[in-house]
């Protein structure tokens, strides 16, 4: 039979319910669907076919256990929703309700469905436009009388009464223990429905048998930024710092940064201590130290004060943390020519004593010949001046750098001198100043052949020795010379035997006219020689000599 055209296609139940969540109705036909879910701000239609979803929310609350109507009504193409005679509802869902009711295989789910809870209550006057109203009794207890009008036909049933939601008693499935089909409860307790039973679950789980875990992350219990950690039917917040409580929703005083310059120890939601920074001080370490206080720096330093510290600012001459060491000006080279360099406070002084020079840094050259100085330094001569230094040109008979003193070695006018050179000649005079300061004029001695000692006072001893070759070879040459000159008589043995060897040397020599020169009286020393042995005496007799024959020799040390 064909369903008359109109312009609206309907689909209305009456149902009572406290439940806050859970599917109520689904209406699938062979290509799309829409069902109505009860949430907890309200209820959605949610609408999905083979390539996408979407939900429709509505802020419509009928959970308080009363009898409320709820419509779907097409018109002109949209759907929309009514609820207790309120204005309608335009739907997004493009799900078609006149395509729904002349379907084949359209089909009809109240509660729960594939991996959806269902709701808990009770349901009446189910219609769909003007089909009969639908009925939860088995197929069979519905007759004939639908075999020639459309109608939907019952498939399946699971904890249905139709009794008007009136109690009936019930089998007790929860005490069915150790049959085949005994109930098991997970984690929760078991509560008897009309034919058949229902978990009640602890806590924390879900499902049929309160065997699945429910996931609390998933709606972000941890408050603050907290970080949520599933547990087996619970949860735990892992606060970020300075957050307390189990959901982290205590606020500790210090993720109000008491501390102003340091680390904040929360030991309660109220209670904490400041570690405080470096140069800080005080319960919330907001009080800067001075350092300066105490006056660490030194020499008239400035004290500069710094967080965790202080800088002292030195006045010139001065350096260190504190200023106590004095900087030493003396540089090399500060002091020219030999000036003695003192240091003083940012700066330094040159002793020019003894250098010839004189101005700050030793560097001008002192006039030692000037009129006002000449007096006191050429005392007998004239002065030359050099640079560092001056040279005195003495007059004759002076000596020393100032030409104060006599020369020893130089006679005066009455010829005398003041040396005491006795047998040799003064020389090398100078001046000297001995540790007393006074100066003395000192000379040497350069003493006379002969003579020696510091004053040339010691005669030296000589000895003369005459070697026997030096008066043989004379002699000899001298007979050779003269032998023509002599008359020669032949000797006699008498002669011969008076000549007798007395070991003395005799010479025969000729008569000379005139003698040389005398000579000095000389020590002569001969020579020691082997004497030829002793002759016989002959008749010789020796020469006459008429005069004295002299001669003379050269006096030779013995060596």
């Amino acid at each position: 039979m064909s369903i008359p055209k109109k312009q609206d296609t309907n689909f209305s139940v009456e149902i009572r319910t406290r439940s806050k969540t859970g599917q109520i109705f689904k209406l699938q036909s062979s290509t799309d669907s829409v069902s109505l879910h009860l949430t907890e701000k309200g209820v959605d239609f949610v609408y999905s076919n083979s390539t996408n979803s979407m939900r429709d929310p509505l802020a419509v609350k009928f959970n308080d256990g009363q009898w409320h109507t709820v419509i779907l009504r097409e018109s002109s193409g949209k759907l929309f929703a009514e609820f207790d005679s309120s204005p309608l509802l335009p739907l997004l869902a493009p799900f078609s309700l006149t395509k729904f009711v002349v379907d084949k295989n359209a089909r009809l789910l109240f509660g729960k469905g594939p991996n959806m809870t269902s709701f808990k209550g009770c349901l009446q006057n189910v219609l769909i436009d003007d089909l009969p109203q639908l009925s939860f009794l088995p197929k069979e207890v519905f007759g004939g009388g639908f075999k020639t009008t459309r109608h939907f036909v019952p498939i399946s049933f699971e904890n249905i009464r139709n009794d008007g939601c009136k109690s009936r008693e019930f089998a007790d499935f929860c005490r069915l223990k150790g049959e085949k089909n005994a109930p098991s409860c997970v984690h929760g307790g078991c509560r008897n429905i009309w034919n058949g039973f229902l978990c009640q679950c602890d806590e924390g789980w879900t499902g049929a048998h309160c065997e699945i875990d429910v996931n609390e992350c998933l709606e972000f219990p941890c408050a603050n930024n907290g970080t949520c950690i599933n547990t087996a039917g619970g949860f735990k917040c892992e606060c970020a710092e300075f957050h307390l409580g189990n959901t982290c929703e205590v606020v500790g005083v210090c993720a109000t940064h008491p501390c102003v310059h340091g680390t904040c120890f929360q030991h309660s939601a109220t209670e904490f201590k400041c570690e405080c920074e470096k140069g800080f001080q005080g319960k919330n370490c907001e009080e800067q130290i001075d350092y300066c206080k105490d006056e660490p720096c030194k020499n008239g330093a400035t004290c500069q004060k710094l967080i965790g510290g202080f800088n002292c600012l030195c006045i010139a001459g001065f350096t260190g943390e504190t200023c106590l060491t004095d900087i030493d000006d003396c540089v090399p080279g500060a002091c020219a020519n030999g000036g003695r360099c003192i240091d003083r406070v940012n700066g330094f002084e040159c002793n020019c004593n003894s250098t010839g020079y004189v101005g700050a840094q030793c560097t001008e050259d002192v006039d030692e010949c000037s009129l006002q100085l000449i007096s006191n330094y050429c005392i007998n001569g004239l002065c030359q001046n050099s640079p560092g230094k001056y040279n005195c040109q003495c007059e004759e008979g002076f000596i020393g750098p100032k030409c104060n003193m006599i020369n020893p070695c130089l006679p005066d006018i009455l010829n005398r001198t003041l040396h005491n050179c006795v047998h040799g000649i003064c020389r090398d005079p100078v001046v000297v100043t001995l540790p007393s300061g006074r100066e003395v004029a000192q000379h040497s001695c350069e003493c006379f052949t002969g003579f020696t000692g510091p004053q040339c006072t010691h005669e030296i001893q000589k000895h003369y020795a005459i070697a026997f070759g030096y008066i043989l070879g004379p002699v000899a040459a001298i007979l050779i010379v003269l032998w023509p000159l002599f008359p020669v008589h032949p000797r006699t043995n008498r002669e011969s035997d008076a000549d007798v060897h007395d070991g003395s040397p005799k010479i025969a020599v000729a008569a000379v006219k005139q003698a040389p020169p005398r000579t000095p009286d000389l020590k002569l020393k001969i020579r020691s020689a082997p004497f030829p042995p002793k002759r016989q005496q002959t008749d010789s007799k020796p020469i006459a000599v008429g005069t004295t024959w002299a001669f003379a020799v050269h006096p030779v040390d013995e060596t």
